[in-house]
């Protein structure tokens, strides 16, 4: 997935996910139909996205797996997000991050304030969304999870542009942009679509 190789990683995830519905095996669905939500959403499937994690959840649900009913509600609320609905989308995502933080799950945590930094930032609430990203980088200092790292660092650059400050927007941008490079991780499209206006505007009045 951090290599942006949707189609192959989608081809593989169905493919295991077969082979745990022929296994019966509850827990390999639940979590094989997790990743194959999150590969439809950056693709823009959404619908799809919806259906699939809608059968992650249910299949968590009915095993107690409080995690997997965590990782299906946050990644339903940025479907949400991403087609315009950020009441639901700030209502699922605080569901999953009271979970995650209730069984301990520190990367749900982080994914899940990296999130809510999302939604803040599409309401226009700037400073919320610098807390809620600042939030995400101090959990992530204890965590080996440079991708979500990085993507931090990006969306918290978009909101210092928004802030008015292009320069610290693009020093942002290109630490993350140093980081992407050294551990070869591909910035995934949907951020990609946060990003870009954003750094053509601070480009812009930068005169570079």
């Amino acid at each position: 997935l951090n290599q942006g190789n949707y189609p192959e990683a989608r081809h593989f995830i169905e493919q295991g996910l077969a082979c745990f519905k022929e296994a019966h095996d509850s827990w390999g669905m639940a979590s094989a139909l997790q990743y194959l939500g999150r590969v439809m959403l950056e693709q823009g499937d959404f619908a799809l996205a919806h259906t699939k994690l809608e059968e992650s959840g249910a299949i968590s649900i009915e095993l107690g797996y409080k995690n997997g009913i965590a990782f299906a509600l946050g990644l339903k609320g940025h479907v949400a997000l991403r087609l315009g609905d950020t009441a639901t989308a700030r209502s699922l995502i605080e569901e999953s991050l009271a979970l995650h933080r209730e069984v301990g799950q520190q990367s749900g945590m982080a994914e899940s304030l990296f999130l809510l930094a999302k939604v803040s930032q599409a309401e226009g609430n700037y400073a919320a969304a610098r807390t809620l990203y600042e939030k995400c980088l101090a959990l992530l200092e204890k965590l080996n999870e440079q991708d979500l790292q990085i993507r931090c660092l990006s969306g918290l650059g978009v909101v210092t542009m928004e802030e008015g400050r292009p320069a610290s927007a693009v020093l942002l941008w290109s630490v993350a942009a140093q980081m992407r490079e050294a551990q070869g991780i591909l910035m995934p499209p949907l951020d990609r679509t946060d990003y870009e206006p954003a750094e053509t505007s601070a480009r812009t009045l930068l005169g570079a």
